[in-house]
């Protein structure tokens, strides 16, 4: 699934190339990735915690298959989004 970018500009930048250098910017551990059964990751604007998430990843052996699940931010439904 391809979803376009709803607050772009709002709670990450607004441009690709904006995008990939705020990421740069975030000071992760180079450390060896370990296999993890789960994960638990803010997801709050990346000027919130966008560091905070991308060292859990930065920590965390992604396998091929990954399953997200969170919250539907938008009201329409009482459910998780999968």
């Amino acid at each position: 699934m391809i979803r376009k970018a709803a607050v772009a500009g709002s709670f990450y930048p607004a441009t690709q190339e904006a995008i990939e250098a705020q990421i740069a910017s975030f000071d992760v551990d180079d450390g060896k990735p370990e296999a993890a059964l789960g994960l638990i990751v803010p997801h709050a604007g990346y000027t919130y915690s966008g560091e905070v998430a991308a060292k859990v990843y930065a920590c965390a052996k992604v396998e091929s298959s990954v399953v997200m699940i969170g919250p539907n931010h938008s009201g329409g439904a009482s459910a998780p989004s999968l």
